[in-house]
Parts: C-alpha cells; sequence; structure tokens
C-alpha cells in the first residue's frame, strides 16, 4: 500500500491577519500526481505556500513523512524533501545558468542530469538570468528545484505565459519526472486541460476551501462539476454542436501536444510548397564579412527561400521584401525585429517603443519623436554640424593617413549627435557599443551576440542613467521628447526609452553610413570627382551609400496572420528575414545594382526603412552626412586606400572596422 507522504491537517493559513485556507485537508501518496485548480484567488498558490512554510498558520498542522512539520522555518523544509517551483520564476538574474543550479544543489544532484532535462539550458550556461528568455527562465528555476533532490516538487502555474510549444516540452518533463522516479508532484496550474491530462486525482479549491476531490477521469466524465467551480464545461459528447469553453481549452491542449519546433525564439515553420530550400547560415562569419554572394544567390533561388537551420523565410528580391518590410497589417514588428518572437519569448531588454511596436501604439510614440525633430530643430543643427565636421576633416588633413572608422565615422558622429540629444556626460565608446550591442541582439544566440551582451551589464545602465531627464541639457531632443509626457501625449518611462532609441539608432547607423561613404568614395575615385565637380550631388552621393552598402543589412518580420505574397502560401507566425541589403542591390529594380553611382536617383531604396517604421531619424542622420561630404568634396582633392579595409560581422549591421586611407589636400583649400 503506497504510503501518505505529505498531510495538511485541518489547516487554516493566511497572510498577516488574513485567512485564506478554510480547514483544508489534503492527503498525499507517494509518487501521486496531484492538481489543484479553481478560479483565480481561492487559494491554490497560498496552498503551495503553506506546504513551504511561507504562510501565517492560523489553525492545523503540515505533516511530512510522518512527521511532524508545522513550525519548521521554509529552508529546513526544503532540505527534507520539499520543493517549490514559484509562479514568479525567482532566478538569481546576476548569476549565470550554471551558477544558479550550482546555487540549488544537495547531496549528489549534477549538472549533467539537469541539462538532460533542460538542453537548452546546457546551451545557455555561461548567460546570465538577464540574457534569458521567458521560457529559459522557467526552465531554470524548474532545474535548480530539482537540483535539490526533492522527493515532492510544487509547481505553481508552470506555464503561465509561455508559448504553447513551451507548455508542451514542460509537461513532458514533468510525466517523466514522475513516471520515471520517485518524486510525487503537485500542479498548480489554470491550464485545465492540461492539468486534467497529467493528474491522476484532482482537488478544486473555492473560497479556500477544498469543494470536490475525486479523480481526473471522474472530473472528464462529469463536466459540470468544473462548469460549477472552475467556470468551464466540458464537451458534451452527447452535444457536439454545442462546444463549450472547456471543450476550445481541450482543443488547445492538443494543439500544444502537435509537434512543434522551437528555433532561436521563434516558431520553426516547415517549407512552404514550391520554395526553394537553401542550407546557408546568413549570419555566418564569412556570410557577415562578405554578403554579396550571398545576396545575389538569395535573389536567384526565388521570391522567398527557406532556411532550414532557422525553420524562417528569407527575402532578398526588391519586390517582395518591400511588400514585406512595409505591410505592417499582415507582417509585424512588434513580435521582434530579429529572430524571437516576443509574443512567445522574453526579449533580452524590453522592446522599443518606437521600433518593435505597431499601430495604434505606434502611432503615439512615433507622433513625439517625429515632432521633437521638427525641420525648424534640425535646421538649427546645420551649421554647427557643418562647422564640425569642417572641423574634423581639417585635423585629418593635417594628419594624412588615418583609420577612418574611428577617426572620422566614430569621432565626427559622437562630437555632435549627443549634444544635439542632449547629453552632459557622453562617452563615445559606449554609445557606440551600445548601438553595436543592440543591432548583434537581434540575431542568433552565436558568439557575436553572446560577446555583445556580456557588455550588457557596463553599457545599459549607463545609457539608462543618460536618458534620464535630470541629466539631459535643456534645448536637445531629449528634453524635447520628455516635453510630451509633460503634456500627456507619452508617460514618462515611454520618453526615456524614446530617447533610448535615439541613441542606439542615431548613432551606429550614422557612423557605418560615414564609414561606407568613405569607402565608397576611395574606391570610386571617378564618382568623387563628379561630386567635387558638382556639389548638388552631396545628397545624391550619401543616398547612393546607402542603397549600396546597406547599413542595416537585415531585420525580420513576423506573420501576423495567414497570407500570400508572389505566390507563396506564408503562415501565420512565420519568421521572415527582410535581407535589404540583397533587396538594394537588385538589377530588376535598378539597372547596373552592383555599381556604385552617384549619378543615379536611388529614390525607394530600403536602408532606412519604409512604411510607418521608416527611420525616424534619418533626417539628423541625412544632416551629419551632408556635413562630412560637404567638408570632404570641399577640402579634399583624393581619397586613396591606405590598406586593407576589413568588414566587421554584425548580426544586423553592415559596417567596417577598419579603413585606413590617405586624405590629400585640395590646393588652396
Amino acid at each position: 500500500m503506497t504510503e501518505t507522504i505529505l498531510e495538511l491537517r485541518d489547516v487554516e493559513a493566511g497572510y498577516g491577519t488574513t485567512h485564506v485556507l478554510k480547514g483544508v485537508n489534503i492527503a498525499l501518496k507517494q509518487r501521486e500526481r496531484l492538481a489543484i485548480i479553481g478560479r483565480n484567488g481561492v487559494g491554490k498558490t497560498t496552498t503551495l505556500a503553506t506546504i513551504m512554510g511561507l504562510t501565517r498558520l492560523h489553525g492545523g498542522s503540515v505533516w511530512l513523512k510522518g512527521q511532524d512539520i508545522t513550525h519548521l522555518p521554509s529552508h529546513k523544509r526544503a532540505r527534507t524533501g520539499l520543493g517549490l517551483v514559484p509562479q514568479t520564476r525567482d532566478i538569481f538574474a546576476s548569476l549565470t545558468v550554471e551558477e544558479n543550479l550550482l546555487a540549488g544543489r544537495r547531496g549528489k544532484a549534477s549538472l549533467e542530469e539537469a541539462y538532460a532535462l533542460f538542453p537548452r539550458l546546457a546551451e545557455r550556461r555561461r548567460n546570465n538570468g538577464t540574457q534569458l528568455s521567458g521560457g529559459e527562465m522557467q526552465m531554470l528555476s524548474i532545474a535548480r528545484t530539482l537540483m535539490g533532490k526533492p522527493d515532492i516538487l510544487l509547481l505553481d502555474e508552470p506555464l503561465e505565459g509561455l508559448a504553447p510549444v513551451i507548455c508542451d516540452m514542460l509537461m513532458g518533463v514533468f510525466e517523466r519526472l514522475a513516471s520515471n522516479g520517485d518524486t510525487t508532484v503537485v500542479l498548480v496550474e489554470q491550464h485545465t486541460a492540461l492539468a486534467l491530462d497529467f493528474a491522476q486525482r484532482v482537488i478544486i479549491l473555492d473560497g479556500g476551501r477544498i469543494v470536490h476531490e475525486g479523480t481526473a477521469s471522474h472530473l472528464k466524465a462529469n463536466p459540470d462539476v468544473l462548469d460549477r467551480h472552475v467556470g468551464v464545461a466540458l464537451l458534451d459528447a452527447k452535444n457536439a454542436e454545442t462546444p463549450s469553453v472547456a471543450a476550445a481549452s481541450f482543443a488547445v491542449a492538443a494543439a500544444v501536444r502537435a509537434p512543434r519546433r522551437m528555433v532561436e525564439g521563434h516558431v520553426a515553420i516547415e517549407p512552404p510548397s514550391g520554395v526553394s530550400v537553401w542550407d546557408i547560415d546568413p549570419y555566418a562569419h564569412e556570410v557577415l564579412a562578405d554578403p554579396a554572394p550571398y545576396y545575389a544567390e538569395l535573389r536567384a533561388r526565388g521570391p522567398f527561400v527557406y532556411l532550414p537551420k532557422y525553420g524562417a523565410l528569407a527575402v532578398g528580391r526588391y519586390r517582395e521584401t518591400r511588400e514585406v518590410f512595409s505591410d505592417s497589417a499582415r507582417f509585424v514588428s512588434s513580435r521582434g525585429i530579429g529572430l524571437t518572437d516576443f509574443k512567445l519569448e522574453k526579449p533580452w531588454r524590453p522592446p522599443s517603443v518606437i521600433l518593435e511596436v505597431d499601430p495604434p501604439y505606434h502611432t503615439k510614440t512615433r507622433t513625439a519623436m517625429a515632432r521633437s525633430l521638427s525641420p525648424k530643430a534640425l535646421n538649427a543643427l546645420r551649421v554647427p554640424f557643418q562647422a564640425q565636421a569642417d572641423a574634423v576633416v581639417e585635423h585629418l588633413l593635417d594628419i594624412g593617413t588615418f583609420d577612418a572608422v574611428p577617426d572620422l565615422a566614430e569621432a565626427y558622429p559622437t562630437s555632435v549627435f549627443p549634444q544635439a540629444v542632449g547629453l552632459t556626460n557622453v562617452d563615445a565608446r559606449r554609445l557606440v557599443d551600445y548601438g553595436s550591442m543592440v543591432f548583434n541582439a537581434v540575431g542568433p544566440d552565436n558568439e557575436l551576440r553572446r560577446n555583445a551582451l556580456a557588455r550588457g551589464p557596463d553599457i545599459v545602465p549607463w545609457i539608462t542613467e543618460q536618458c534620464r531627464r535630470e541629466n539631459l541639457q535643456p534645448g536637445g531632443f531629449g528634453q524635447s521628447i520628455y516635453a510630451f509626457a509633460d503634456s500627456g501625449d507619452i508617460t514618462h518611462e515611454e520618453a526615456g526609452m524614446l530617447v533610448r532609441s535615439l541613441l542606439s539608432a542615431g548613432v551606429d547607423t550614422t557612423v557605418t553610413g560615414i564609414g561606407s561613404a568613405v569607402w565608397c568614395l576611395a574606391t570610386n575615385p571617378s564618382q568623387f570627382e563628379i561630386l567635387k565637380a558638382d556639389l548638388t550631388r552631396v545628397k545624391g552621393a550619401f543616398e547612393e551609400t546607402l542603397r549600396f552598402t546597406s547599413p542595416v543589412h537585415t531585420f525580420c518580420r513576423t506573420a501576423d496572420i495567414d497570407t500570400v505574397v508572389s505566390g507563396v502560401s506564408i503562415r501565420a507566425d512565420t519568421k521572415i528575414l527582410c535581407v535589404l541589403g540583397a533587396a538594394n542591390l537588385d538589377a530588376d529594380h535598378w539597372p547596373q545594382a552592383d555599381v556604385f553611382d552617384i549619378t543615379r536617383k536611388p529614390n525607394g531604396h530600403l536602408a532606412f526603412g519604409v512604411g510607418i517604421h521608416g527611420c525616424v531619424g534619418q533626417m539628423v542622420a541625412r544632416l551629419e552626412m551632408d556635413a562630412v561630404l560637404l567638408a570632404l568634396a570641399t577640402k579634399v582633392d583624393s581619397i586613396e586606400l591606405a590598406g586593407m579595409p576589413v568588414w566587421r560581422p554584425n548580426n544586423a549591421m553592415h559596417a567596417l572596422e577598419t579603413l585606413p586611407v590617405t586624405l590629400r589636400r585640395k590646393h588652396g583649400s
């Protein structure tokens, strides 16, 4: 006969003087699977907390393995075999995955066992808690509890807020724990259908009292009980045309159990009919360093290709890329502009309130940003921007030979843009590295992303501090944005995040654009001659640089509905890599697209986005670029390479790492 391992005898418990549980009696058998269900606020979480000694006991007693543990503190209860996975997914955010696991280890528990249950944690073992998705955090919370070798595993809403595929995986883990060992499991869960599928016995709480206790099979056969106490009713087999709420719940449960694969935080799809399958990694180092062959092959293979490594689509022809990138109703940004689907996984930082949101929310924040960067505000910057560009170029002419990336492309924007925003504390290195980190973060969990996020603890708090209102000078873009919070158009928190967006997008893209422009002119001297002879082509030279080099090479969109593009059926939840670099070199849209030609009118290039998500700060970038190109065209006779340029691999940016050049002064300048 299976022995009773845990008992609650006439328990009255709650918080302070409040009584939540009222005369609760539970006898739990060894290796039993018990589900506790009920509406919100009926005492389910309090029951688990009382078992762990986290509430005030007003009456009754708690027994574990025949011993009275009523007055035993929580940490000693854990040592005697109780393990709680709280609803809050508490982990040590500053510790790595492995350090979190070791912090929970008791006895002979091994890391290998934890990693066998959750292989994803093995891949993330050196990542800090702040770098984990919501699903990964829950895996870690469960695994750390299991490192304590509990005899009884208490699970409080373990599936809350998680993607169906993650729910399916976790329920499989719970099934293995209950079936293959001596673990007794108590599950509190709102997903009623999943709870009934897992449990042998079910307790329904209402008003802090047990109102029903029986087998899961009995509840399935008597749906009126669920309807009465939980607020759902199971599908009546005699009247299948009138499905109930619980019937829908079971349908969802079936969908959860359907084989779905998650890759890099999004649902991996199967290749649509007629789409070329291409086994290439667009984020591989060699592709990022020299993307032109990848761009050409991507366009040649058709309107879309399927990438098996990521279970996603990629689009590189101009027409289809523009359609996907601009149609915010079908292909959304709010689910993340990188590979992670924010609907299914928690992002590494709070999403951008302008780049990673959709209407109508996007309309509010974009309006505040656009009005802060008004033509009047920009015109006031034209003279000081030009004066600084002239001074930087004059200084570099005195040097002669230098690296154009740190000495010009980085030096100029970080000398004018932070002041325009109103920063009082300028750290050029952190500003540049923050932009690089943000763009690397939209890629897969590769070395680039891990190295970038490793700098987060140093860079992100500093950036956040600079975006605070009290640290911004009057008259800058930052204070103008906060003024919209004062008027109630946006919140003060949103204002700070908009300033943050300016710093992430307004520095690195301009740095990249300036470096690319110097490279284009150095490797195409005839075009520099055209520019020097006709200064009205300054704007055209910058636009052609953007088209030709595409500072942002790839951003993602997520299909929010089932749809069709160019005859290709695209199912909802599909991640699509919009390869802007390939689209901007599509010869079907621009004749001789692989030629840098500043006399071209590259109207419609996608370098600054398109539609409602067109870069709101592009006019500031154009102002900076115009100033630099005008200074070069009026003061410099020639730009010559002084060494081999090196491109810096980045998961979203196509940027130079080094660009050794020699500037020769114009006679008389």
